[in-house]
């Protein structure tokens, strides 16, 4: 049976490009080694394609009140005493790292993409875990942020569809429909976008490498192709950090 939210039927159109047979979902301690042979860049491109198509089709009325915090660029570091996820835990500690050290900042966290904008009313959050502007203004990292949870091909394809959600931002925005969006947001007039897992190196141990990397490189050249034709230059990779280092904006370089 199909999802009713928009963002349950994209996972569906994910599980099924990657070949995974029905009872199998992303997420699964060994979905990586249940990826087809055959998925490749081409399968990327017409995946980004038919999430962007579930998505746009799925927009609610303009007329409708819609978030304005979608894709703002701004710090957040309160966290609920009762949050023990490792994930946001890390998170809200290099947000406020970030901002004792680049004051007036390089650095935003929790960044909305979807509240308000779609007519499924479960559809309303999907966040970008930490986005950092490079030294050149106009690039971006998109970083989805993992310690213990989940796998890295689950996490690889939060962050893609993290990506298209902007790719659709963008579009809305040059057509004029800003009435979802922080249209003041410097992300959406950026030059580069560089989507990202990074995580310990211990949560990609279990991997098997060589298929990680043509993940990766899959990943990386369809998000390429596709975002081309709406000027902006996006990439994707998996990177490892040492929580030792993990205050040093460096780390992403």
């Amino acid at each position: 049976m199909s999802p009713t939210n928009v963002l349950g039927r994209c996972s569906q159109l994910i599980e099924r490009k990657l070949g995974f047979s029905s009872n199998v979902h992303l997420g699964h301690k060994n979905d990586l080694a249940m990826v087809g042979n055959d998925f490749g860049t081409a399968q990327v491109v017409e995946l980004l394609s038919d999430l962007y198509t579930e998505l746009s089709g799925d927009l609610r009325e303009l007329k409708k009140r819609t978030s304005k915090e979608n894709w703002r660029f701004k710090l957040c570091t309160k966290i609920a005493s009762k949050n023990r996820s490792p994930e946001t835990r890390l998170e809200k500690a290099l947000a406020q790292g970030a901002g004792h050290t680049h004051p007036g900042s390089r650095w935003a966290n929790q960044v909305p993409t979807a509240s308000g904008l779609f007519k499924s009313t479960s559809a309303v959050k999907k966040n970008v875990d930490i986005v950092r502007r490079r030294t050149h203004d106009s690039s971006y990292d998109f970083v989805e942020l993992k310690v213990a949870s989940d796998t890295p091909l689950y996490a690889a394809f939060e962050i893609l569809l993290n990506g298209v959600l902007y790719l659709l931002a963008r579009k809305l925005c040059v057509a004029k429909e800003t009435r979802g969006f922080n249209e003041h947001s410097p992300l959406l007039e950026a030059s580069e976008i560089h989507l990202c897992v990074l995580a310990p190196e211990m949560f990609y141990e279990a991997c098997d490498v060589k298929k990680l990397k043509s993940i990766e490189k899959a990943i990386n050249e369809g998000i390429f192709q596709y975002a081309k034709d709406l000027n902006v230059a996006m990439s994707f990779r998996f990177r490892k950090f040492e929580l030792i280092k993990v205050f040093d904006s460096a780390f992403l370089e």
